[in-house]
């Protein structure tokens, strides 16, 4: 195992000069990888967390690894967490609140004493469980190709050895470890699956380890293959510095779906939003990720930044006068003479004595509804956005004006409601009038 080792390494490592952060739990795991190291003769140092889960073996656990430290004159770092208090603030598993803590000091601890490498005890078996994790989460093509070797400053030296290789060195090198308790319990999903779903699998082959490790490696080399032809397809796309258009061939035909599929996931979007991009039809129809936009435009797609949009503040209106809403302005006048204007939709001619002031300009929002010049009944906003075929980029541009009753009375630029229309009888009217500012 030591010589498989060693040759790994320099497969894996061209800094021979390396500085390692081994983090070790006091595992078997970790043990070996201690030793390995040391039979090595590589520069290391050890980081301990102690995450206060399981009482006295916690703090065993952290005693032999300062027994171990002490014992070979490896540097040693310590760490005591109140792991259940992080958790209690997180909505997160006990598991997740600890990988990321741990995570977050070792990285510490990286740049502090300037270690090229944090190096994790994760095996063979570990990436098997890995693997059957992703799938039942549901996963793509990266999620079976398991962990890598070398990801940034991360790496697992020990992922081609089996669970049974590493106890067969510890016992053959008379190493002491402990045994973790938790590990025995399949109420955690990981467990789960090493205790019961591997088992069932080598039932069907007993050559199961083998077999599964021998795909992952097959879907790890296709996964970077997938990755090297997403970065060609990105390069042939862009449009500018931080957009790109997908052909409606890559959105239709299925040989080049996931290509699209997999360029999409890297900028947030998820597999059914995926679905939905390539079962649209009609233009303008769009999909939010994060602060990413997809927008399709006649069976293209484009994919760019979100526009940071001045946030508009609601404006009153008490009086006669000109306000400012964001690029517009609304101009607000007061007739007692009739002078009744048509067939404009930036101009709302209202009966004053049906509202109550001051008047509200605000953008839309979900439940508004009015009554809609026209139509018998009410309608909400949303829906009459609809009918009016609004693309989905400009709906949120949408503003409405409102009575003191929290009443619609208009919605700038497109339909006055019903019930503050002019009549016969009607003897003040005002007049609202909305238009682009003028630059000098």
């Amino acid at each position: 195992m030591f010589k498989r080792f060693l040759d790994h390494l320099q497969q894996q490592v061209e800094n021979k000069e390396a500085n390692y952060l081994l983090t070790v739990s006091g595992g078997v795991d970790s043990v070996v990888l201690v030793d390995l190291f040391l039979r090595s003769e590589l520069t290391f140092s050890i980081a301990h967390c102690n995450f206060n889960l399981r009482a006295e073996e916690s703090d065993g656990d952290q005693q032999l690894v300062e027994e171990l430290a002490r014992d070979k004159g490896i540097q040693l770092f310590v760490k005591s967490f109140d792991t259940k208090e992080e958790e209690g603030s997180q909505p997160e598993s006990i598991q997740m609140v600890a990988r990321r803590i741990r995570y977050a000091w070792f990285n510490e601890l990286s740049k502090d004493h300037a270690f090229n490498y944090i190096v994790t005890a994760h095996h063979g078996d570990d990436n098997i469980e890995t693997v059957l994790l992703n799938i039942t989460r549901g996963t793509g093509v990266q999620g079976l190709a398991g962990m890598e070797t070398v990801n940034g400053n991360l790496f697992r030296p020990l992922l081609p050895f089996t669970k049974n290789e590493i106890i067969n060195y510890a016992v053959e090198h008379g190493l002491n470890w402990r045994e973790d308790s938790s590990n025995a319990s399949v109420k955690y999903k990981r467990n789960n699956i090493r205790h019961q779903l591997i088992p069932h699998f080598e039932g069907l082959n007993p050559n199961f380890r083998n077999t599964f490790t021998e795909n992952i490696e097959k879907w790890s080399l296709l996964n970077k293959a997938v990755l090297f032809e997403v970065e060609q397809l990105k390069a042939a796309l862009r449009t500018d510095a931080s957009s790109f258009t997908i052909p409606e061939a890559f959105l239709k035909k299925e040989g080049k779906q996931y290509l699209a599929f997999e360029l999409l996931k890297q900028q947030g979007f998820t597999f059914d939003q995926f679905k939905s991009m390539i079962n649209a039809s009609h233009s303008g129809k769009q999909w939010h990720a994060g602060d990413v936009l997809a927008t399709l435009n006649r069976g293209e797609l484009l994919v760019q930044p979100l526009e940071t949009k001045e946030v508009f503040k609601a404006v009153q209106i008490a009086e006669e006068g000109v306000y400012s809403v964001l690029n517009q302005q609304l101009t607000v006048l007061f007739l007692k003479e009739w002078h009744l204007i048509k067939g404009k939709v930036t101009i709302a001619q209202l009966d004053k004595s049906k509202i109550e002031f001051p008047l509200t300009i605000r953008t839309w929002q979900q439940g508004d509804f009015f009554h809609p010049l026209g139509m018998k009944g009410k309608k909400k906003l949303s829906d009459f956005m609809i009918d009016q075929k609004i693309p989905l980029n400009l709906k949120d541009e949408v503003k409405v004006v409102l009575s003191a009753k929290n009443e619609i009375v208009w919605v700038i630029g497109f339909r006055i409601d019903n019930r503050f229309k002019i009549s016969p009888s009607t003897t003040e009217i005002i007049t609202l009038e909305i238009q682009d500012k003028t630059t000098n």
